[in-house]
């Protein structure tokens, strides 16, 4: 079987997942050698998911319109992801690591364990002393099979969740949140085959 990346996959991703995996294909490939001529499709997927994210935040006030801003964001960064595996795929190297060197899951990954993919664990936070800033810290019970962390957070006390970050490390820095207010993150991790773990508990941080 050969191995390709298949554009079902990334289609049935869920909403607050398209623009982790996204984040986790630009910033992989921008940084490799390998991938420098697919530098304009990079720049251009990286357009696509802040604009993305920007609506699906959006979304969360309700509203016709909004809605339909976040769908056509949606489309638009789902098709900036298809123009991206149509070169990786059309320019495949024969190398294992082809197609993981730029964070993409392939046909192979599907047949991976079916083991549940374990959310990760030692959440925790750490002041970094900045209004509006700090660093959430944490472990990853089978770190082999995790590709990426993924985090939300919440201003209102979980009734809404919001895109905070990814990392591919062990570690997640935010800025840029509300001084003086106290609000919940919580993370879970994204692997192979679209698996995806749990949530973690939500940790209630105050916010300087």
């Amino acid at each position: 079987m050969k191995q390709m990346i298949r554009k079902f996959d990334l289609r049935n991703l869920r909403q607050t997942e398209i623009a982790s995996v996204a984040q986790n294909v630009a910033m992989r490939m921008r940084e490799h050698p390998d991938y420098q001529e697919a530098l304009p499709l990079v720049e251009q997927l990286e357009q696509k998911t802040a604009q993305y994210a920007q609506a699906l935040a959006d979304s969360v006030y309700g509203g016709m319109d909004r809605v339909t801003a976040k769908q056509k964001a949606k489309d638009d960064l789902l098709q900036a992801l298809f123009d991206l595996a149509d070169w990786v795929n059309g320019h495949d190297t024969g190398a294992g690591t082809w197609f993981s060197n730029a964070g993409f899951f392939t046909n192979f990954d599907r047949h991976s364990k079916n083991a549940p993919l374990l959310p990760p664990i030692k959440f925790r936070a750490m002041p970094q002393g900045i209004p509006g800033a700090l660093e959430l810290r944490f472990a990853h019970p089978d770190a082999r099979a995790v590709r990426i962390t993924y985090l939300e957070y919440s201003l209102d006390g979980g009734q809404n969740w919001l895109n905070g970050a990814y990392s591919a490390r062990m570690f997640l820095k935010v800025t840029g949140l509300p001084s003086r207010q106290t609000v919940l993150f919580r993370v879970r991790s994204i692997g192979r085959g679209q698996r995806v773990s749990a949530w973690t508990e939500a940790i209630e941080v105050y916010l300087f």
